[in-house]
């Protein structure tokens, strides 16, 4: 399977620092990433973890969880131009996925209908958001689906 990250696009937000270049967004800290969620890593997983090459992707549609791959280009979002990274190394990927979405989105809908204000629908999806993955990355993608869910039933009503 060919991996393009494609700078510019909120699906890729952190990206190991390993190829010597800074993808857009932030790069993962290696000495303060944990797992969004509690989940088991392979030996192999778990060593990449630990070495801090680690990505996380905001893939709403797709199912969450986390996989290895390996980076074979970077495409700039503006231009649509390519370039292939020479010997790509392997990277855990965590996904903020469908099963992280939902419930975000529930809580969104259900903060409209309690008739909260959008500040008070932002506090609380970010106190949930913290409690439940303890990342930031995660975290603000929790608050970015509450929040459309939010502003959609306002709409809706």
């Amino acid at each position: 399977m060919k991996t393009i990250l494609t700078t510019g696009a909120m699906m890729i937000v952190a990206f190991a620092n390993y190829y010597g270049q800074t993808i857009e967004g932030r790069v993962s800290d290696v000495a303060g990433i944990k797992p969004p969620r509690a989940e088991a890593l392979t030996s192999e997983e778990q060593a990449l973890f630990d070495k801090g090459l680690v990505m996380q992707t905001y893939n709403p549609d797709e199912h969450s969880g986390h996989f290895i791959t390996r980076v074979d280009a970077v495409k700039d979002g503006k231009t649509g131009k390519e370039r292939k990274i020479e010997s790509p190394k392997a990277l855990l990927c965590f996904v903020f996925g469908k099963e992280d979405a939902e419930p975000a989105r529930k809580e969104g809908r259900s903060i409209a209908e309690s008739h909260h204000d959008r500040s008070q629908a932002e506090q609380s999806l970010f106190a949930h958001g913290q409690e439940k993955y303890h990342d930031r990355f995660f975290t603000r993608c929790y608050v970015q689906e509450g929040l459309d869910a939010y502003d959609r039933a306002l709409k809706s009503h």
